[in-house]
């Protein structure tokens, strides 16, 4: 019966997105909540209530109390408080988009047996987090991540890339350094770090890491083309100095 249960419930939730996207948001909210009956462990009925029907009506009641009762029943904490950020962030309640991102920060659990679940859920949180706009949340997720595991590259590369996109170079630097060391045949992160550095106006060592990076992937014209114009304009400095 229980998996009849659980068939029947995944079916439900199948009809009910079908209903959503042709825009019958009444009798796909009827679906998703008969499944919540069938499966109330299972958090797809609540995230898509939340996410799908009630963010976008901008009712703050029933995404915070669909939520709950997700909670209440067993379906993870952790996903149910990504789609309650998602859904208040839908609805324009930013503040209640904050608090869900740290709900879901604070429910982590970091003691799985392979290791790796954790670090899976603190990206998926600060992918949430950078996707609604919320960056400080998405670094600090991505910093968590790295007191976890430390010698992780995933980690060090996001981290890089976020700050790279925040614009904060010399700590993109860094991380993109840090990652070179454990990875020392990334031609990529060579390059990056490159660009890092010389918005930084620290030009001899974005020029080494330019050279580095062609020297990996010959290849990569654009890896090649940043380090010529790097070269010019050093030569154009010393030329304009003297």
């Amino acid at each position: 019966r229980e998996r009849e249960s659980m068939v029947s419930a995944d079916l439900l939730i199948k009809a009910a997105a079908a209903y959503l996207k042709a825009g019958e948001d009444k009798k796909g909210e009827a679906l998703l909540r008969k499944a919540a009956v069938l499966a109330p462990d299972g958090p797809r009925p609540y995230q898509m209530l939340a996410t799908l029907v009630y963010g976008p009506r901008q009712d703050i009641a029933n995404i915070t109390g669909t939520i709950s009762e997700g909670v209440k029943n067993g379906a993870p904490a952790f996903d149910l408080y990504l789609a309650l950020a998602e859904a208040t962030q839908k609805a324009g309640a930013l503040e209640e988009t904050k608090k869900a991102l740290t709900r879901a920060k604070e429910g982590l659990r970091t003691g799985s047996e392979d290791g790796q679940q954790p670090l899976r859920r603190y990206y998926l949180l600060a992918e949430t987090a950078q996707r609604l706009g919320f960056r400080d949340e998405a670094t600090a997720a991505l910093l968590q991540a790295l007191a976890f595991r430390s010698s992780s590259t995933e980690t060090l590369l996001r981290l890089a890339n976020l700050y790279f996109q925040d614009g904060n170079f010399a700590r993109a630097a860094y991380y993109f350094r840090s990652y070179i060391e454990i990875n020392p045949g990334a031609a990529a992160a060579f390059y990056h770090l490159g660009v890092a550095e010389e918005r930084q106006y620290r030009f001899a060592a974005a020029e080494a890491a330019y050279k580095q990076a062609v020297e990996l992937a010959p290849e990569v014209q654009g890896y090649r083309q940043g380090y010529e114009a790097l070269k010019r304009k050093v030569a154009e400095n010393r030329k304009s100095e003297g």
